[in-house]
């Protein structure tokens, strides 16, 4: 590969500062019970205006985790994730209100340790064996991508061992391929196109599902496609597609968002669409940051960091940490890149011996 095609790490920074703010904004509408119903834009933006700090959750510290761990290792080792994963929990004290049953999984590792040949087993033997359908791995999947950045096969390869990790059931694995290939799609997007995006992401959910009678999550998307062209109201929207906590719900409510604020949308006055997703993925009510925080990815992924308003970071704590990740995991894809280019110009006959030995088998 060419090391000059990265010319430098703005949709890296934007995809994980994106999904970074989608968090911290979309926390603002979690306190207490949460509203499972939409939420009006003025609401919104009137509640974002009057908060002048932004709080990251579970969401952007498991994240995180992921992130280092791929820039310390330097490629996929599910136990290193999953000790990041674990440290989480166990070393910020602070932080463990966020944590639901997944930490069941963290105190299993504790307890047995992180080996191999088991560091599956806990999330598998969740929910009487069935595994969680939560939106947890989902949400975490845009470091993966970014590692991965010229390969989407090898980056749903870490997305399945990574979201198995902690979440063992398939609707959940395959709700993390499918925003997986959303955020893949959208950092190489070159032109807006709402109507190629999502043609694009069913032709992936067919071949995903293409064993499964069900289609669910082709099905959900054929939902989308259709709300895109109708211009469906968010109470629609929401009532077809959910807002909860499940993968099934949320992957789609999600791109959805990020798709339709890709024009502009009615009732929400900016310009920018980064600001325009995540008012309208908060608007969904539910299961908020999550949602505010897939759409971040795929919008600051497709835009770049320089087309995030600085007004949607500033208020966000720490926002620092996502803009070094997303500069270290550029950095990390150069590195190999330029490794690999350096190690085939010092072995000239390399490319053809391998071309050669595919053609004989």
């Amino acid at each position: 590969m060419d090391p000059s095609k990265i010319h430098d790490s703005a949709r890296f920074k934007g995809c994980l500062i994106g999904a970074y703010i989608g968090d911290c904004a979309g926390g603002l509408f979690k306190q207490g019970n949460r509203d499972i119903q939409p939420i009006a834009f003025p609401t919104v933006v009137e509640t974002l205006s009057s908060k002048s700090c932004w709080m990251p959750s579970d969401v952007s510290y498991l994240s995180g985790a992921v992130a280092h761990s791929l820039i310390d290792c330097q490629k996929f080792i599910d136990t290193h994730v999953a000790q990041n994963l674990a440290d989480c929990y166990f070393e910020f004290p602070e932080r463990r209100k966020f944590f639901t049953t997944v930490k069941d999984v963290f105190f299993a590792w504790k307890l047995n340790g992180i080996q191999p040949k088991t560091v599956y087993f806990p999330a598998a033997q969740q929910f009487r064996g069935t595994g969680s359908y939560g939106n947890g791995a989902a949400v975490r999947v845009a470091p993966l991508v970014l590692h991965n950045y010229y390969d989407l096969d090898s980056a749903l390869k870490d997305v399945d061992q990574s979201s198995r990790l902690t979440h063992g059931n398939l609707l959940a694995v395959r709700g993390a391929k499918l925003q997986a290939c959303a955020i893949f799609e959208a950092v190489h997007l070159q032109h807006p196109d709402a109507a190629g995006f999502i043609t694009a992401l069913i032709s992936f959910c067919d071949s995903m599902e293409v064993n499964n009678q069900f289609k669910f999550y082709s099905n959900r998307l054929k939902k989308v496609q259709k709300f895109l062209a109708d211009y469906t109201e968010p109470q629609d929207v929401v009532k077809a597609l959910g807002n909860g906590i499940k993968a099934l719900e949320t992957v789609p409510l999600a791109i959805y968002c990020a798709v339709r604020a890709m024009p502009p949308v009615a009732g929400i006055h900016t310009d920018n669409p980064f600001e325009r997703a995540i008012i309208l993925a908060i608007s969904m009510g539910g299961d908020t940051n999550t949602i505010a925080s897939m759409a971040g990815a795929i919008t600051g992924a497709g835009l770049g960091n320089e087309r995030i308003p600085v007004v949607m970071k500033m208020p966000c704590y720490d926002i620092e940490e996502p803009e070094v990740l997303g500069s270290e995991l550029a950095k990390v894809l150069q590195d190999r890149i330029e490794k690999s280019v350096a190690f085939n110009n010092s072995c000239p006959y390399r490319s053809h011996e391998k071309l050669v030995r595919a053609t004989l088998s």
